[in-house]
């Protein structure tokens, strides 16, 4: 088959999604439908399987065993011994119920987390993760309609893939910036909604003060060099203290921490940009890249970018003794 659709209709609206050239496929995921809130929220996946709904139900975290199919088969082929005459075949045992397989949507997410990893043949991180949401005026509509949160869930997933507790720390910031209580997967639901209140903490684009209080976390209240701190920075431009930036990056290039910068949208990221050039650092503890649109980046896609650079940086990090 050269191109498969799927359309989904609801109400008046229709969603048309193709996928082209699928030729050996076995199985297919062409869309995410999901609730979201009050309403129901559909995403473009586009993930092609081969070997039939095995490695599909694996990407969802079920475990299927290899010999389980041949087991069957084997049984299916070889004919059943005849009972004697004078005995009677009892009645067969009732097959088991099967066992529910009850995944929550992180959970999900963190076995995406782990197929990421292995597909770049990485072994299992241990970490602590933290994430920072830029929550400026201009960040309000992100906030609003969802976004931030579907953010901040593809993320807690890598906090409960790998982190040393499962626990994610949070953290927004505008002109000032808030400290927010951690969390885990047990507790994710509207935890945007909960936490931030926009209008409190809004304005302009300010940095460094939040960056200092990460850094302040991590090195000095809770210090643990025998583990890396992975920090995901969420920005959607307007960054303009380069000095200071460059300065808290430069100093931090001798701790435990590495820095993963996103921005959002087509803005102006100033010296985000240019971090892989930053001169003058003992290690180079950065990455950047941009999203025109984080809600229509497909799951695989955003892990293996989230997951670029920080493997990397761990071995280095370790052969240079920031960690023990």
């Amino acid at each position: 088959m050269e191109k498969c659709q799927a359309i989904v209709q609801a109400g008046s609206q229709q969603v048309t999604y193709e996928i082209t050239q699928a030729t050996q496929e076995t199985a297919l995921i062409f869309i995410e439908i999901y609730k979201h809130r009050d309403n129901l929220k559909v995403r473009a996946i586009g993930r092609r399987f081969f070997g039939g709904l095995k490695p599909l139900a694996e990407s969802f975290g079920v475990e299927v065993e290899d010999h389980a199919s041949a087991e069957v088969a084997a049984t299916m082929a070889s004919p059943a011994p005849a009972a004697p005459a004078s005995v009677q075949s009892p009645n067969p045992a009732p097959a088991p119920a099967p066992v529910p397989v009850n995944l929550s949507k992180i959970d999900l997410l963190k076995r995406k987390v782990t197929l990421t990893l292995e597909k770049k043949k990485i072994e299992p991180i241990k970490a602590r993760v933290a994430v920072v949401f830029d929550a400026s005026g201009s960040m309000y509509k992100l906030y609003r309609n969802g976004t931030v949160q579907e953010a901040f869930e593809r993320i807690l997933a890598i906090a409960a893939a790998f982190d040393d507790n499962g626990e994610l720390d949070v953290w927004f910031f505008a002109k000032d910036y808030l400290r927010a209580p951690s969390v885990t997967a047990r507790d994710f639901e509207n935890y945007i909604a909960r936490t931030y209140t926009l209008g409190s903490k809004g304005g302009t684009n300010n940095e460094p003060p939040v960056m200092e209080d990460v850094i302040r976390k991590y090195t000095v209240e809770e210090p643990n060099v025998s583990i890396p701190t992975y920090i995901i920075f969420f920005s959607d431009g307007g960054v303009s203290q380069k000095g200071k930036i460059t300065q808290l990056i430069t100093e931090s290039s001798t701790k435990n921490l590495f820095w993963q910068f996103v921005g959002l949208g087509q803005a102006n990221y100033g010296v985000l940009q240019n971090l892989d050039e930053m001169p003058g650092r003992y290690i180079d503890n950065a990455n950047f890249f941009a999203l025109d649109d984080i809600s229509r980046i497909g799951d695989e896609e955003l892990y293996d970018r989230l997951l670029n650079e920080f493997p990397a940086w761990i071995k280095e990090a370790r052969a240079k003794g920031i960690l023990a």
